[in-house]
């Protein structure tokens, strides 16, 4: 029996061929010890198996050449499913029942005994709530999913997301498909809608649009038991895109033509949710526009203005288009990487969630966390870096939509500045390149190519990332532009010589650092920057530029800018606009960090009379700016924590109040200290 513990420990294996004891210990979350014990229970199932064993040398796991081949012929054996894969498989199953559905279909389904299945449906029916649907039973119909058709196709949409992270969702879904005796057309459907793509001239996100396909298989074999309703507002959008006309053609080649029964624009819905690129399929007006506003509001919570404006609003419309039309047809998205750009991009997803404010009143509801953090990482993804002198070239692909891609690329440039990176967003643009034009590849998916080819996650962790260079090392003949040192060596010293408490935290702390990773983006909390040094407070009437000068004095005096960079900022006002008013009566000054800027800091000049910033003559009292902060960023992230903690204070207006009207420079930093190290969620 293959649970999924053990097949994602093989696969673990088969993936890093050059996997050492310690790195396998901190990627299974144990410590060495528990390793050597999980080998060699791993080795018990692969001989009762009949798979040959790995072996350990010199600290480095071996695994035999035709392990990989023998893999996957067992995999084709039975499996043994964990709760979560039972919840998804009975709903999946009960969905698509083609007669009667009783307990003794789940039992066999499950292969569990009668009170087995019992206590299982308890959780599919505490599962099924959370889209307002029940499981009912009665002898006439057997089992059956009830509630509108809205809500079921989410739970299903919901249930194939889910089952999709299980190491073998691909034999879980062929399962359920075979023991209802349905055809499995998946290549039949998916080479006739991207015959269409060609004719439409359209591209798809190549994951989102595989997990549409098989979403539109079960649509086309499931029970529709109500009409879709949709609102006026969804109506009038998809009547204004051309996507209808291939959407109509799906439509009736899976059979889902009834006009009462919606399925045409759920149909539509669906593949404008996969897009991929700037097609002409939608109104490109009114998302331009409200792309741009994402941009704005964005550098204006990060104050970051962010390199290749174009490039940023073209791929920035790519994911937007797609994503609107996810939230307004209520199409749920799963981001298998959520949790970990929330942990390792910690303040930036903030900063971007609070940018994200245009979209949220475009479509009237708050977004996901899995919607939130795909724009974090393409936010994260135009973040400058440092320039080295480039001696290889390399492909990056990504399958997986423009934001995946722009987080890949910028990961793998922190890890090998020296290496020239081009995005390539499908296998297919690959063969179109020229051999001669770059020396290897980093892909998310695997492909043939005569060039040296490496499969990677999106975003990698501390392990895989330390396995990575150590490949490169090994296959490249790599070499850092700074002296090579491997995690892995270092613990071995360390441990010689030392005793450690904590193998996982040790080793994780050295690949962070290593990797040159700032903690929380530089981690520097507001009140360290702004204390009472920086702090000053005036009765004078002051003009905009007098107030930005007198503001910056205290970075000035202790050399964390220089004089140019006062007139940058002053320069970037005139040429941009108050866009530095960033909440009512406050403003923040700044300019590019090459302008004069020398270390991080940040100053604060309270004015007992209102500073006019209203230089377009809008009339809004906002524009009387009682607080000038001015920062002094030296890149696009050391910054972040501390603007995050500012701007949760900007966002309560009372707080405000009390620091235009603190008395002297400790009550001010008092409240900054107070309120800037709460979180605001």
């Amino acid at each position: 029996m293959l649970d999924s513990k053990f097949v994602t420990t093989v696969t673990l294996l088969l993936t890093h061929s050059t996997l050492s004891i310690a790195e396998f210990a901190i990627e299974q979350q144990v410590t060495k010890k528990q390793a050597w014990y999980e080998i060699e229970q791993l080795n018990k199932r692969l001989a009762a198996l009949s798979l040959p064993r790995v072996t350990i040398k010199e600290g480095h796991i071996s695994v035999p050449a035709t392990l990989k081949t023998d893999w996957t012929t067992i995999q084709a054996q039975e499996l043994l499913l964990d709760g979560e894969e039972r919840i998804h498989m009975v709903i999946l199953y009960t969905y698509l029942r083609q007669e009667w559905v009783s307990n003794a279909h789940y039992q066999q389904l499950l292969n569990m005994s009668k009170n087995s299945v019992v206590l299982a449906l308890k959780r599919v029916k505490s599962s099924l709530s959370v889209f307002d649907l029940t499981l009912k039973y009665s002898r006439k119909e057997g089992y059956v999913i009830s509630g509108p058709e809205h809500d079921i196709r989410r739970c299903i949409d919901a249930s194939l997301n889910s089952l999709r992270k299980s190491p073998h969702a691909g034999q879980l879904l062929d399962l359920i498909f075979a023991r209802w005796q349905l055809p499995d057309d998946k290549q039949a459907l998916r080479e006739f809608v991207m015959s269409l793509a060609a004719k439409y001239d359209v591209r798809f996100v190549n994951e989102r649009f595989e997990h549409v396909i098989q979403l539109l298989l079960f649509i086309k074999h499931g029970e529709q038991q109500h009409e879709l309703v949709y609102s006026p507002q969804q109506l009038q959008y998809i009547q204004s895109v051309t996507m209808q006309q291939m959407a109509e053609e799906v439509a009736t080649y899976l059979g889902l033509t009834n006009d009462r029964s919606g399925n045409v624009i759920f149909v539509t819905a669906q593949l404008l949710s996969s897009l991929q690129g700037k097609q002409g399929l939608v109104q490109e007006k009114a998302f331009l526009v409200l792309t741009e506003a994402i941009i704005n509001e964005v550098q204006r919570y990060t104050l970051n203005s962010f390199e290749a404006s174009q490039t940023l609003i073209d791929s920035l419309y790519e994911h937007l288009v797609p994503c609107y039309f996810r939230l307004l047809f209520g199409t749920p998205l799963h981001n298998p990487y959520v949790k970990t750009i929330q942990d390792e991009y910690t303040d930036l997803y903030e900063l971007v969630k609070k940018g994200l404010r245009p979209l949220e009143e475009a479509v009237k509801q708050p977004l996901t966390a899995d919607e939130i953090a795909y724009f974090t990482i393409h936010f994260g993804g135009q973040l400058q870096l440092p320039t080295e002198t480039k001696s290889i070239r390399a492909l990056a692909v990504c399958p997986n939509g423009v934001s995946s891609s722009l987080i890949m690329v910028y990961q793998l440039r922190l890890l090998f500045p020296n290496i020239t990176f081009q995005p390539v967003h499908s296998v297919s643009e690959v063969a179109d390149l020229a051999a001669g034009t770059f020396d290897l590849i980093f892909s998310t998916v695997h492909f043939v190519t005569t060039q040296p080819l490496y499969v990677i996650k999106p975003i990698l962790n501390p392990v895989e990332k330390e396995m990575l260079k150590k490949q490169l090392r090994h296959d490249f003949n790599w070499q850092p532009a700074q002296a090579a040192v491997n995690v892995s060596d270092v613990m071995s010293v360390v441990q010689r010589y030392a005793s450690v408490k904590d193998e996982q935290a040790l080793f994780k702390a050295l690949s962070d650092l290593m990797n040159l990773k700032r903690q929380d983006q530089g981690g520097i909390n507001l009140h360290e920057l702004v204390t009472t040094d920086f702090i000053q407070q005036t009765e004078q009437q002051l003009t905009w530029q007098e107030a930005i000068k007198q503001a910056a004095q205290p970075l000035l005096v202790n050399d964390y800018i220089s004089d140019g960079y006062i007139e940058a900022m002053i320069t970037m006002v005139e040429d941009v606009g108050p866009y530095i008013v960033i909440a009512p009566h406050v403003a923040i000054p700044h300019a590019r960090p090459e302008s004069g800027s020398k270390k991080l800091g940040m100053s604060l000049l309270q004015l007992k009379h209102p500073v006019d910033f209203d230089l377009r003559h809008e009339g809004d009292d906002d524009y009387q700016v009682q607080l000038v902060f001015v920062l002094s960023a030296v890149d696009s992230e050391s910054h972040l924590t501390a603007l995050k903690q500012l701007s949760n204070i900007l966002e309560d207006e009372e707080t405000i109040a009390e620091l235009v009207v603190a008395p002297t420079i400790e009550a001010i930093y008092s409240i900054i200290k107070t309120k800037g190290s709460v979180d605001n969620d």
